[in-house]
């Protein structure tokens, strides 16, 4: 799932239930047609686009990327499919299928289960530009045929990347890797053993980190990787590696990189590797450690011998060490901040069952508290209906690897509607009501 748009990932696009339901109502025809959004004659070029990139890649995985396509349009969750569905949604018009989604779908870029299939979805309109457009779709299209890889689709925040120490030493592993693509043989090799070094070194400090790293990797660094060895000519992908990771390194001077880190490492760890031996992919499991099998593909191990100070001098690691302590010292007044909002004034908790589904962007995830990440903007699905957050976030609190509860601000004292407060709104099913919580001013949502 890309940038700012996911399932368990990323939208920042609210739909309008009126007008959705008034679509629905009109069905694909007359005035509903003269509000469509979505160019079918563009959707269908696009459409064969993607199977084109997904035949393509199937040398790489051994399974073929194309499959059921949906594009949406957010506002009007308009949609325009490459196939139908089995429930009744979509109609056939000139080549495609069209219709509207019902509300308890999620827009995003991601793959999903409905309407009786397993579906890549994205928001439309696609990129312009082709490289992109094409590394988007593959992207997307590989976590549809994640699960037939034995691929987990982990939500791993990597909290440890937020923290001074665990962001440097990304930063200058991101910088090794940057080197590494653009030089060959013993300077490639060299800029490596130092990736590889940073990277020890920041696991020995967060040892848990290297799991969530490595979960991350294999979810959004393959995908990233696929899109990027698919739709970008050979010579150019290791430039287009090294632009991604300086991007995303600029990125980081202002946000959190915990939740994106791996769309710059993955597909840089990918050419690498595939430059040592083309055959790796096949070795890739669950459990793979992409770091890992680099270093053996070039034999390095994580020597001692120099510190950190001695590495950093090719990466310009003194001035990143100096913007690290600036800003660990705005993060601890973000968190004070985070703190009167979620913990110290009065809040409305929300369950969360198994079948909890939020959009987000990973650009806008602050890892927060003991098992909780403050999602800035996200829209969250469950048994009890719909929350939107358009601004200052929701905190998702995680017990035994899952999501347990949502906590908000609640909504102010005479609050005219207790569904609405601060950046949020809520959507409530019948059967679910705001009864009062255990401190003054607290609401929690509970089943009738």
């Amino acid at each position: 799932m890309r940038a700012r748009h996911i399932l368990r990932s990323a939208s920042d696009w609210r739909a309008h239930a009126w007008l959705s339901a008034g679509l629905l109502a009109l069905g694909w025809s007359g005035s509903a047609a003269a509000q469509q959004v979505i160019d079918t004659e563009l959707a269908q070029a696009y459409f064969a686009e993607a199977e084109a990139l997904g035949r393509a890649a199937r040398p790489l995985w051994g399974v073929g990327l194309d499959g059921p396509m949906i594009f949406v349009d957010a506002r009007t969750r308009e949609a325009v499919a490459n196939v139908v569905d089995t429930l009744g949604v979509l109609r056939a018009v000139a080549g495609v299928w069209v219709g509207v989604l019902p509300p308890e779908v999620g827009v995003a870029n991601t793959a999903l289960a409905w309407g009786g299939r397993r579906w890549t979805m994205l928001v439309w309109p696609l990129p312009y530009g082709r490289l992109s457009r094409g590394q988007l779709l593959v992207h997307e299209m590989f976590h549809r045929v994640q699960p037939e890889l034995g691929l987990p689709g982990a939500d791993a925040t990597n909290a440890h990347l937020d923290t001074e120490e665990g962001r440097l030493l990304l930063r200058l592993e991101w910088r090794a890797l940057q080197l590494a693509l653009a030089d060959t043989g013993a300077a490639r090799r060299r800029a490596l053993v130092d990736a590889v070094w940073f990277r020890w070194r920041r696991h020995e400090r967060f040892p848990a980190g290297a799991a969530e790293e490595r979960a991350l990797e294999l979810n959004e660094g393959l995908a990233e990787y696929t899109g990027m060895r698919v739709a970008v000519p050979p010579n150019a992908r290791a430039g287009w590696a090294a632009v991604q990771i300086e991007n995303y390194d600029a990125r980081a001077r202002e946000g959190a990189v915990g939740r994106s880190f791996a769309y710059a490492t993955g597909p840089a760890l990918g050419f690498l590797l595939d430059a040592a031996d083309d055959t790796w992919r096949t070795r890739v499991d669950g459990g793979t450690d992409l770091a890992r099998l680099l270093a053996e593909a070039y034999g390095i191990t994580p020597g001692s011998e120099r510190g950190l100070a001695e590495r950093w001098g090719p990466y310009d690691g003194e001035r990143l060490a100096a913007e690290e302590s600036e800003r660990s010292r705005a993060i601890a007044a973000r968190d004070e901040r985070m703190r009167a909002r979620f913990v110290d004034s009065p809040t409305l908790t929300l369950p969360a069952t198994e079948d909890v589904r939020y959009t987000f962007n990973p650009g806008e995830v602050v890892p927060f508290g003991e098992g909780g990440t403050v999602y800035l903007t996200t829209e969250v699905r469950d048994a009890w209906g719909l929350l939107q957050v358009t601004a200052g976030g929701a905190l998702l609190i995680r017990e035994g690897g899952r999501i347990a509860r949502i906590i908000l601000p609640a909504p102010g004292a005479g609050q005219g509607d207790p569904t609405r407060g601060d950046g949020w709104t809520l959507e409530l099913r019948d059967g679910w009501e705001l009864v009062a919580g255990a401190r003054t001013g607290d609401f929690v949502v509970v089943g009738r």
